[in-house]
């Protein structure tokens, strides 16, 4: 982003460095979610391929610089051929399918659901906001001033 490189933090570290109060004058909000990946990768062994994703998520305030939340989110996904009733078929299958998978992981769909586990699982994600009236000011409890 242009403005992240205009005051010099160009890459992931800076950023990470960075004292959260120069994101309130950057973009002029309240707090700045950090998000940190501690795993991306994929796991062949022959016929079975399983692809991880971990986060962490950091919440700060931009105005004090408090972490008003953080967590932790891992999912894994292994893509299985449905069963087809016959042994050799259903083999070939898994093959095929972790083959795909080996050649080009698909994160994504990880990356999404840690991120939506992450923030937005009532009472445990992010805390609720002014959109969901049901829950604003309900869950402030678990969250430092």
């Amino acid at each position: 982003m242009k403005a992240l490189d205009d005051e010099g933090l160009s890459d992931a570290g800076l950023v990470h460095q960075a004292d959260a109060s120069r994101f309130a004058s950057l973009f002029g909000c309240d707090t700045v979610m950090f998000v940190e990946i501690k795993k991306w990768e994929s796991q062949y062994v022959v016929i079975s391929t399983s692809t991880n994703v971990e986060f962490d998520y950091t919440l700060k305030s931009c105005r004090t610089g408090q972490t008003l939340w953080s967590s932790s989110q891992a999912m894994s996904y292994s893509p299985q051929a449905t069963s087809s009733g016959n042994p050799l078929a259903d083999l070939l299958a898994q093959a095929i399918i972790s083959a795909i998978e080996k050649a080009k992981p698909n994160y994504i769909p990880l990356t999404q659901q840690a991120n939506l586990v992450a923030t937005h699982t009532l009472g445990q994600g992010l805390p609720a906001g002014p959109y969901l009236p049901a829950q604003y000011g309900s869950d402030q409890k678990q969250f430092p001033d």
